[in-house]
């Protein structure tokens, strides 16, 4: 049992409420036509049985401070997920391919062609998982057509748009999608 004073100043003081190591699942997360960044995620199961409290909690990861995280205990998920910040070892780019980018006028109508390359390079010393999201236009408009000619092996949510790639990445590898 650690023992603190705490001043009867009116100022905010941190203390440390408990400490815990936890077993986690690792995976990276990234939206490259949002932010050109990966994100690593910690999924911890088993956090319901430590009684703990929502709150900020400070994250280290192998001794070395990762930052600090929010855990919602309001949640009745077997799984916390806990976001761990940009990994600057992952590159993630998304460029359009001008080459393959067309526009083909016929009477009224117009018909344009656009693609996208994605890269993602693991610069780490060991392999990730990741998933990769993007996002084809969806249209309200009833005059305005919009069809995927191609999307990769993506899971598709034709009602939203969202593209999803899951995959492993081993160190150095470059994926091309």
């Amino acid at each position: 049992v650690q023992h603190y004073t705490i001043l009867s100043d009116a100022k905010p003081y941190i203390v440390e409420v408990g400490t815990h190591t936890l077993p986690a699942q690792y995976a990276h997360y990234a939206v490259p036509k949002m932010d050109a960044a990966a994100f690593l995620t910690a999924k911890v199961l088993g956090w319901n049985k430590l009684n703990l409290v929502s709150g900020n909690a400070s994250v280290y990861y192998n001794g070395a401070y990762l930052g600090s995280s929010y855990i919602n205990t309001a949640t009745v998920n077997d799984t916390l997920v806990l976001s761990l910040g940009r990994d600057r070892m992952i590159m993630v780019e998304r460029n359009k391919i001008s080459e393959e980018n067309k526009k083909i006028f016929s009477g009224n109508t117009v018909k344009e062609t656009l693609s996208y390359e994605i890269v993602v390079k693991n610069n780490r010393d060991g392999a990730i998982v990741m998933t990769l999201q993007d996002q084809l236009p969806i249209s309200s408009d009833k005059e305005i057509e919009i069809t995927a000619i191609e999307v990769s092996g993506a899971e598709w949510n034709k009602d939203s748009g969202e593209l999803t790639w899951r995959f492993n990445l081993a160190p150095g590898e470059v994926k091309k999608i």
